[in-house]
Formats: C-alpha cells, sequence, structure tokens
C-alpha cells in the first residue's frame, strides 16, 4: 500500500470513528496495522475503538503498544486512563492522568478526568481542586462546572454548588441534569419554590428524566400540594406501569389538611386496602437506591388521632421480606462497655440537639462506649459543638442505604437507639436490618415504628394508659419520668408588645405554637367555643413555612365558622427570639388535640410561665403536656373533656390573677422537668439491664 492509499485509508478510519461507525473504523484500523504493526496514532484509536465496544482488555493492550512506541504523547495516557476508568481501575487510572498532565500541565481534559475518578474514589477535596484546576485552563467547561457542583454537594458546601450550577444554566439552560440538582440545592436551603420550578424545568426538558419528576412529586407533597403532587405521579405512572414504587406512592398519598374526621377515616380504609394489595406484590427494591424513595408512611398518619398500629404492621409486611437476607448476622460479644448508638439522620439534628443533647452529655463514658450515628456530610458537623461530653465518638454514614448498613455492621453496636423511626426513608428502612442484637426507639417520633426488628419503646408511665402496649409492635418500656433531660431555654426578657405583631393590647390571647398538620378537624369546634364564649378572645397560630399548608387550613376554618376567622391570626414565621416575645405575651397556650406539643414547645411556654391547656388523649404523642405537669405537681391546666378544655382556657386568659397564679405554679416547678438526672438515670440503668440480658445468651439471627 503506498503512502498515499495509506492515508486515505486513515482518513476513512477516522471518519468512520467519527460517525460512530466503531465495526467499520476498526476493520479499516487494523488494515493498516496490517500495513504497518508500528503506527503508534493507528495502535491508540483501534484501543479507543475497543473500549467502545466494552472490551477494555483489548483497548489496554494496543494504547499500551502506542506508548511504548511514543512515551511522550499526553493523550494516549489521558485516553488510557479513561479505559481504566471504564474498567472500575480507579488506581490505574489516577496514575494515567497524571502522567498526561506531567508531560502537559495545561491539558484541560486531562485535569478533567482525574477529577472524576478522584470524586468517584471520595477523594473530594482533590477532585474539586482538579475541576477547579481545569476551569482555569478551561473557563467554558459546562462538565466541570457540573460536576464540581456535584463534589461540592457531597461535600455539604450547598452555596458553592449551588453557585456552579447557577452559571450552568446560564450557559446551557437546557441542561435538564443541572436544573434537576439545582432544585436539590434549593431543596436543602428550604427554599421549596425555588425547588419546584427547577424541578419542572428538568421534566419539560427531558420528559423522561423520572429523577426529575420524582423530585417534582416529593416537593408537591412537601408544600401541601396534593393534588399537583399527584397528577406528576400518575404522569410516571402511564410512562412506566410497570413501576410499583411510583404506583405505591401514587396510592398512597395523603391530604395534608383532611376536611373532617370522615375524611381521615375514609383515608385510612383505603390505605389498608391498598396496603393488602401491595403485600402480593414485588416491589424489586434496589436497597443501594433505596435512600431516593419515599415508601416509608406517611408522616400525616401520625396527626390524624387514630391507632396507628395495624397500618404500621401492613407496612412492614410489605417490605419485610425485601431485608431477610441482611439479617444473618453473628452476634459476638464487643468490650467490656456496651456500645451504644444514637442514629439521627439529615435533616432533623436540631431538634435531636435540643431534645437529646442533656441525656448525652450527662451519659458516663465510664459506664457506656457512645456513639451518634448521623448522615455524611454534614451530621458531625452540625452535632458536635452542641454537645460537650467529650467521650461521645461519632460515625458518619453514606447517604447510600447499602453502605450506610455495612458501615454501621463495622463498627459492632450492642444497642441501637433510633432518635426517630419513619420520618424518611433512610430512618424508616434501616431497623428493617438486624444491625445490633438490640433496637430501639423512643419519643422523636411519639407512635410505634411497626417493623419486626424494633424490640423496645421507651417511654414513660406517665405517657401511657394500661391499655398502651395494644398501640406498640414493640415491648412498651415505661420510665417512672418523662425520658428527657432538657436544658433550660435561654429566653429573652419580654421587649416586645402585642401590637408589634398586629394582635390588640387588650385581646385576651390565644397561641397555638404548634405544627399546623397537628390541628385535627375534631380540634376545629374547640377553637370556636373558646372565641365565641371569650368575645374579646384572639387565636394565633404560627404560619407552615408552606404557604399552601396555612391556606388549607385557613379554608377549612372559613368552612366550619366564618363568622370568626377575623379573630383567628396566623403570625408570620419568626426567629427564636420573637417566638419567645409571643409565648411571654400570650395568655394561655392552646395543646393542640391527639397530637400535642411535646418536649420543645412545652417546655418553651413553661420557661416563660404561660399555662399549656391541654387534653390528654389515649395516645403518647396526645399526652405530653398532661405527663409534664403531672411531673411537676400541677393539675389546674389539665382538662378532663373538650368542654373543660374551653372552660379552662377562658377562665385563665379572662382574669389576670387566676393566671398569675398558675405562671407562678408552672415557675417554682421547673426543677421538676428541667435538666432531669433521674431521667439519665432511668435510661442507663436500662441500657445496663438489656446489654446485660443480652450477654447471657448467643444471638444468631
Amino acid at each position: 500500500m503506498d503512502k498515499k492509499t495509506w492515508q486515505e485509508l486513515f482518513l476513512k478510519a477516522t471518519q468512520a470513528h467519527q460517525q460512530n461507525k466503531l465495526t467499520e473504523a476498526e476493520q479499516q484500523y487494523r488494515q493498516l496495522l496490517q500495513v504497518n504493526p508500528y503506527q503508534a496514532d493507528v495502535l491508540h484509536l483501534l484501543g479507543i475503538v475497543c473500549s467502545q465496544q466494552s472490551r477494555h482488555e483489548e483497548a489496554i493492550a494496543y494504547i499500551q503498544k502506542a506508548i511504548r512506541l511514543y512515551p511522550e504523547v499526553p493523550v494516549f495516557y489521558n485516553n488510557l486512563g479513561e479505559v481504566f476508568a471504564r474498567k472500575g481501575e480507579t488506581d490505574r487510572a489516577m496514575s494515567s492522568f497524571r502522567k498526561a498532565i506531567q508531560l502537559a500541565p495545561d491539558f484541560a481534559e486531562a485535569h478533567y478526568n482525574l477529577a472524576n475518578v478522584l470524586k468517584q474514589a471520595g477523594h473530594l477535596t482533590q477532585a474539586i481542586d482538579s475541576y477547579t484546576r481545569t476551569l482555569q485552563l478551561k473557563p467554558v467547561h459546562i462538565k466541570a462546572l457540573y460536576n464540581l457542583g456535584n463534589a461540592y454537594m457531597e461535600q455539604g458546601l450547598i452555596k458553592s454548588a449551588m453557585e456552579c450550577y447557577q452559571q450552568v444554566v446560564h450557559i446551557q439552560p437546557n441542561f435538564a441534569e443541572a436544573h434537576n440538582n439545582l432544585g436539590i440545592a434549593w431543596q436543602e436551603w428550604d427554599n421549596w419554590e425555588e425547588a419546584t420550578m427547577h424541578y419542572q424545568k428538568a421534566t419539560l426538558l427531558n420528559p423522561d428524566f423520572s429523577e426529575a419528576f420524582r423530585n417534582l412529586a416529593s416537593a408537591l407533597e412537601t408544600q401541601g400540594k396534593t393534588e399537583e403532587s399527584l397528577f406528576v405521579y400518575q404522569q410516571m405512572v402511564r410512562k412506566d406501569p410497570a413501576n410499583l414504587i411510583t404506583r405505591f406512592q401514587a396510592d398512597t398519598i395523603p391530604p395534608v389538611i383532611f376536611n373532617s374526621a370522615a375524611q381521615i377515616q375514609s383515608y385510612r380504609t383505603g390505605l389498608l386496602s391498598t396496603l393488602d394489595f401491595y403485600t402480593t406484590q414485588d416491589f424489586r427494591l434496589d436497597l443501594s437506591k433505596l435512600q431516593d424513595t419515599s415508601l416509608q408512611p406517611s408522616s400525616i398518619l401520625i396527626y390524624q388521632g387514630e391507632n396507628d398500629r395495624h397500618i404500621k404492621e401492613k407496612y412492614a409486611t410489605v417490605f419485610n421480606k425485601y431485608f431477610t437476607g441482611y439479617n444473618q448476622v453473628k452476634f459476638t460479644r464487643n468490650s467490656s462497655l456496651p456500645h451504644i448508638g444514637f442514629v439521627v439522620t439529615a435533616g432533623h439534628e436540631g431538634v435531636f440537639i435540643k431534645c437529646m443533647r442533656g441525656i448525652l452529655n450527662n451519659l458516663s463514658d465510664t459506664q457506656f462506649k457512645i456513639t451518634v450515628i448521623c448522615s455524611a456530610p454534614n451530621g458531625e458537623k452540625i452535632l458536635r459543638p452542641a454537645i460537650s461530653n467529650p467521650g461521645v465518638l461519632y460515625l458518619s454514614i453514606p447517604k447510600r442505604f447499602d453502605q450506610a448498613v455495612e458501615t454501621m455492621q463495622l463498627a459492632k453496636f450492642d444497642i441501637l437507639y433510633y432518635w426517630e423511626v419513619g420520618t424518611d426513608a433512610i430512618n424508616y428502612f434501616l431497623p428493617y436490618v438486624r444491625i445490633a442484637p438490640i433496637q430501639c426507639t423512643s419519643w422523636g417520633w411519639p407512635v410505634t415504628s411497626g417493623i419486626p426488628n424494633i424490640d423496645y419503646f421507651i417511654s414513660s408511665k406517665l405517657l401511657e394508659i394500661p391499655q398502651s402496649q395494644d398501640q406498640y409492635s414493640e415491648k412498651l418500656v415505661q420510665f417512672n419520668r418523662l425520658p428527657v433531660y432538657y436544658y433550660f431555654p435561654q429566653a429573652p426578657g419580654l421587649i416586645r408588645t402585642r401590637s408589634d405583631f398586629n394582635i390588640p393590647e387588650k385581646a385576651h390571647l390565644y397561641v397555638c405554637t404548634q405544627n399546623l398538620r397537628k390541628v385535627h378537624p375534631d380540634f376545629d369546634q374547640m377553637i370556636a367555643r373558646i372565641l365565641r364564649l371569650d368575645t374579646q378572645g384572639i387565636l394565633a397560630f404560627i404560619s407552615d413555612k408552606h404557604t399552601t399548608v396555612t391556606e388549607l387550613l385557613k379554608s377549612r376554618f372559613a368552612q366550619h365558622f366564618p363568622e370568626l376567622t377575623d379573630r383567628i391570626h396566623f403570625l408570620p414565621r419568626m426567629d427564636e427570639d420573637d417566638y419567645f416575645q409571643v409565648l411571654t405575651l400570650a395568655d394561655v397556650v392552646l395543646d393542640t388535640l391527639y397530637y400535642g406539643g411535646g418536649a420543645n414547645t412545652t417546655y418553651d411556654a413553661f420557661a416563660v410561665g404561660t399555662p399549656v391547656i391541654t387534653l390528654p388523649t389515649e395516645f403518647h404523642r396526645g399526652r405530653y403536656a398532661y405527663a409534664a405537669y403531672q411531673q411537676m405537681g400541677i393539675e389546674k391546666c389539665i382538662a378532663a373533656n373538650s368542654n373543660e378544655y374551653v372552660q379552662k382556657a377562658v377562665r385563665i386568659a379572662s382574669i389576670p390573677e387566676y393566671r398569675a397564679e398558675i405562671s407562678r405554679k408552672i415557675k417554682a416547678a421547673h426543677q421538676a422537668v428541667f435538666e432531669d438526672k433521674q431521667a439519665v438515670t432511668e435510661l442507663s440503668e436500662w441500657l445496663l439491664s438489656v446489654w446485660q440480658e443480652i450477654n447471657k445468651i448467643s444471638f444468631e439471627k
């Protein structure tokens, strides 16, 4: 073959390659090598063609042969690195990219490829440095900018990630993945409107982008836009009817605000039938992606004033079969100290700190090895500064469910204490796995889990009734004291007036600081009776962070008692100082029915001496204020029925001297509920007792 013919064939081969005609290109490259087997460029290109056809070993051999002929060509090393990366040989890929950069320090694509494998290997700081160098060399490198944003997200640097994604969509507005990830970043920053806008943009740009559709549906549901969320789920079902996960989400989504008790009953009846159907179905769950689902029972169930055990156990029947392979674990005795793990997942660190740091700070590290299990990347950063006990260790678990399980298993816990079970996919599904011989939960999410591998629910005799065990799938543990060591809040002195909050100075001010989802339809008439009996009364709620939720509740009130709605105020969201000002200005705090205030809102009111009127119901979650009053020895704010609730609220609000007397009693009894060392003692003794029990037997599950 003469030189001209050879060059023509080489041109044809490269053109076929560029047109993705890989078989034709390969044949022509091989023809060229038959003429001259030492053509490094052809060997290199043949290697690339082989790699593109997933024949990576051949690809490596050809490119390495090209390198032996010409060892100073940077692109050879770069493309060899790409083959190693496709094979999953991260270290060899890094070495190849670094050699390319050594030969050509300004080789932007080699820096970019190195960044990708560094990120894949979890070396995020180095990856960020390499992406940054790529962009210095090639400022408009969209993929580098996008992946830099992804690396920042993995590090928990949300603002930096957001800036990258915003630059990407400014330069390339049709980049659907960047819009989706920008939505995730806005969601992390609690800006759900912006998040929704970008999810919608991503779905419009790519109608087959299932992740963006799922994120959109979830965001709409969180904002209380149930019908819009259901519409998106139904779109997804039409596109992929075989996807049972999406069908399940569409079939179980509840309204965020129910209009009547009858509507609640109808939903629950339908939900049980739906769960019966899904117990026979195979979701084909990929446990490595479980964290991205929303298959846990809806949080709305807890607000409905019903015994949730049957529904929760039905959920467990649906999902338990997917975890049987995880539970063949042999437990061995650990050190001389019981290893206790307290599990708190992403987004729940703030309430965990308020409610559990007192316990953690006062548990003895001479009695226990104490580990807080939290979500990477930011959990430990949030928790460590708030917990002063130097004996507390931290274990950050990956976002991926299967990796989180493996990380926890390697730590060899004796007892796992789940702060909440069911408030996200991770903390709902982790307990399905028998990671520790003893697994328990408690009042962080005050309702049964329904999960067979949760052994105990830690509560208090004050929070339960004689028949309470029937409400729990777990064995109910009842301490004598409330199971909390709660620090006295640093409430500021009164410096605001009611007019600062657009409330008449001379009104009788009733305040309800609860999550608006707790306002059960049965509570509506109690509100109405208070306002009808007390014509000077004003009732103030705090608006939900999602406007739709507030508007739905306003609409229900307008439907039930339109003549009273001008005396029901919804205060804007506020900082902690203003929140305490409102509590101090209130005459009475109204505890919601069925699911009342927990430690935070109840103790906040007690801290400033404001009476909380409560009507205890049969469930733990409706008895916290009652239990606290019992521990304090105060009875006057506890109602026996709805009529008494109304009468007590109006009397306290209307008679300043009576209110002042109760306020003095509350303040005098602070020591009974704040910083209660007996709560720590009871928990410590129980943990030691169950640990001693498991050391008597051999666990093999």
